[in-house]
């Protein structure tokens, strides 16, 4: 275990702050937070680490000061605020640079970074994520990439992820 029973209450909130139960599984519902435990303590570098640890204990400490409780005890409407704080805060990270989605993992970038990176990737590959939230498209070494979609209709998921 790499968080403590407190930081893995907080974890479980931010994910699902990111992704949130609606109709389709959130985030909790996907076990993000085990997925996010596992890739700080294994697969994160030193650096990456250190970065992820220091934004989870600022959360973990400034909060329960600023608003009287820790981040997974006060409202929807106030975690999101914080996580809105946190973005602004990061704004100038390159992980935000216009139309950077083909990239590698930015070492270096802010925790709120990590953290959104981290929790869209453990959700989209989980078997909610990719069966509940993506449509299987059950036709092997297929690609068309203009598959047009209707209003409010998900995207397809790889038969691998399940």
């Amino acid at each position: 275990n790499y968080f403590s029973p407190a930081q893995r209450e907080i974890v479980a909130a931010l994910a699902e702050v990111i992704i949130p139960r609606t109709e389709t599984p959130g985030a909790i519902d996907a076990r993000v937070p085990v997925f996010l435990e596992l890739m700080v303590a294994n697969w994160l570098n030193d650096e990456e680490r250190a970065i992820f640890s220091a934004g989870l204990q600022d959360i973990e400490t400034r909060i329960p000061v600023e608003y009287g409780k820790p981040f997974n005890q006060i409202s929807a409407q106030e975690q999101l605020q914080i996580m809105q704080a946190l973005e602004d805060a990061a704004s100038d990270s390159p992980w935000y640079e216009f139309g950077n989605v083909q990239r590698e993992y930015i070492s270096d970038a802010p925790f709120i970074c990590q953290l959104k990176e981290l929790t869209v990737w453990g959700f989209f590959t989980s078997q909610e994520g990719g069966s509940q939230v993506l449509r299987y498209n059950p036709m092997p070494m297929y690609f068309d990439g203009d598959i047009p979609l209707a209003p409010g209709e998900s995207s397809w998921s790889s038969p691998f992820l399940l």
